[in-house]
């Protein structure tokens, strides 16, 4: 065991290494609009930010444009940069924030080290690992200077409690929905998406006890939830609570909205194939295990139909596995048939759900093993 976890930390420095390595690179503030066009806007935003507290304009402080960001994520970043603001060090305040996002992506390898151990050995929770370094994405995402991969890894660790609670909605479970707020307030606004996975989770209730009682127990846990995340994201990004404030943001995500419509105001439209194959295929799995994937999703679906409707709680321990795949697959429909871009950084949450679907699929593979296992005498294979 302790060898096992003695090999994720090598390979966690090892990846460290690697992107502390792509990091060092397009540093040149001057030519950063054109080698890191994405980049170069958060350079100015962080700036604006630091001017913002010499001068205790809390205008200026709040005013980073980017609304659908969360104001910590921009809080974080700017700490890391601070003592190269105060003696000035352009190379280095780009950077750190990057290497923070380096930090981000070895603390994601960790959630789904901790999520798979919980269900397989050690040995397989490190190939899910290895799994996911392996995607082009992690990556593409690791690099750049965005919340997406801190969007994932808020998500992934309400996945863990949710996982550990078990439907006992214990103290777990409350742990969940603050991760999860936190990955609406704090990352990332686009997390709302995730909501069908935590509003699964607390729809077990009625699945496994169907009448009224439960369904209005059902209504009020959903309720507060809702209204817990709101009030997270309120409380992480304060500026909503001024008028202006609220204003900047709704503008923002008015014209965001507008711009996943009409694919960033190019009005080109973008099929699902070419998302499959632009996004999905070359960033992050191969189609043939997206297909799996689809089929886990729909064999979960199919559990738990039999629950509702056969009353039958046999697989109890690939239950929680079905908010998951929730999760995945509204999140997967709504920017294959809702979302008019093919940007990698939009599905990065969605395909790490996608990665702990694996995990019902190796253990039905395993228990299919040992009954072949015993059926030829105990013997090894």
């Amino acid at each position: 065991m302790r060898g096992i976890n003695g090999v994720f930390w090598i390979i966690s420095v090892c990846v460290f290494g690697v992107f502390a390595y792509m990091n060092w690179r397009y540093l040149d503030v001057q030519f950063l609009e054109y080698t890191m066009g994405d980049e170069f806007p958060q350079f100015l935003q962080l700036q604006k930010m630091y001017e913002g507290m010499l001068e205790f304009d809390i205008k200026k402080f709040f005013a980073f444009e980017f609304y659908n960001y969360g104001f910590l994520w921009y809080a974080l970043n700017l700490l890391v940069v601070l003592p190269f603001k105060v003696y000035p060090n352009y190379e280095m305040a780009i950077y750190m924030p990057r290497m923070l996002n380096a930090l981000f992506a070895i603390a994601l390898l960790g959630v789904i080290y901790k999520i798979a151990k919980l269900y397989v050995n050690s040995r397989i929770a490190l190939l899910f690992c290895i799994f996911a370094i392996a995607m082009p994405g992690f990556w593409r995402i690791g690099y750049l200077f965005k919340p997406d991969l801190f969007q994932a890894l808020l998500l992934l660790c309400c996945v863990y409690y949710l996982c550990k609670d078990n439907f006992r909605f214990s103290k777990f479970y409350y742990y969940g929905i603050i991760f999860f707020g936190l990955a609406f307030g704090v990352a990332k606004f686009q997390a709302i998406m995730f909501l069908p996975l935590l509003y699964s989770y607390i729809f077990y209730i009625f699945i496994s006890n169907p009448n009224i009682h439960t369904l209005l127990h059902v209504a009020k846990k959903i309720t507060i939830a809702t209204l817990g995340i709101f009030v997270l994201w309120i409380l992480t990004n304060p500026y909503l609570m001024h008028p202006r404030g609220f204003l900047a943001w709704f503008n923002m995500f008015k014209g965001n909205m507008n711009s996943n419509a009409t694919n960033h105001g190019s009005y080109i439209d973008v099929s699902i194939m070419q998302k499959l194959s632009q996004v999905v295929d070359f960033y992050y799995f191969e189609f043939a295990v997206f297909i799996c994937l689809v089929f886990v999703c729909i064999v979960l679906g199919i559990l738990a139909f039999r629950m509702f409707f056969a009353r039958t709680h046999t697989f109890q321990k690939y239950h929680v596995f079905i908010p998951v795949a929730v999760g995945f697959g509204v999140s997967i429909l709504y920017l294959l048939l809702q979302v008019n871009k093919a940007w990698e950084s939009y599905y990065f949450s969605s395909i790490c759900l996608g990665i702990l679907l694996f995990i019902p699929f190796v253990l039905v593979v395993d228990e299919r093993f040992e009954r072949v296992k015993l059926a030829l005498g105990g013997g090894g294979i």
